[in-house]
C-alpha cells in the first residue's frame, strides 16, 4: 500500500477470529429377532464447527520507517479480496485511513 505522500507499505494479513458452534446428537435403537431375542443399541456424536468471521488484522511496515496497523471486514467470511470489504488503517504518526476495495 502506498500512501500519498509515497511511503509504501507492506505486510501480511492474518485471520483475526473464528466463530464456533457445538452440536450434540444421542440416538438408541430395539430390535428384536424370530427367536424373540433383544438387541439394544445406543450413540452419541459431539462435534464442533469452526467458521471464520471474516475479521483481518496487519501490522504493515513502511519503507521510511513508520509503521501501520489495520483491521478489516471482508465480504466473504474467507477473506476472499475479490468479494471487497471495508476497514481503518492508523499509522504510528497518527493518520487514520478509511479503505474500501
Amino acid at each position: 500500500m502506498t500512501l500519498a505522500d509515497g511511503e509504501t507499505y507492506k505486510g501480511k494479513v492474518v485471520m483475526a477470529g473464528r466463530s464456533s458452534g457445538v452440536g450434540y446428537g444421542f440416538s438408541s435403537a430395539t430390535a428384536k429377532d424370530s427367536q424373540g431375542r433383544t438387541a439394544n443399541g445406543t450413540g452419541a456424536a459431539f462435534n464442533v464447527v469452526e467458521t471464520p468471521t471474516g475479521n483481518m488484522q496487519c501490522v504493515l511496515f513502511g519503507d521510511r520507517g513508520h509503521t501501520m496497523r489495520c483491521s478489516f471486514q471482508y465480504a466473504d467470511t474467507r477473506g476472499d479480496t475479490s468479494a471487497g470489504g471495508v476497514g481503518v488503517c492508523e499509522t504510528s504518526d497518527g493518520r487514520v485511513i478509511d479503505v474500501q476495495w
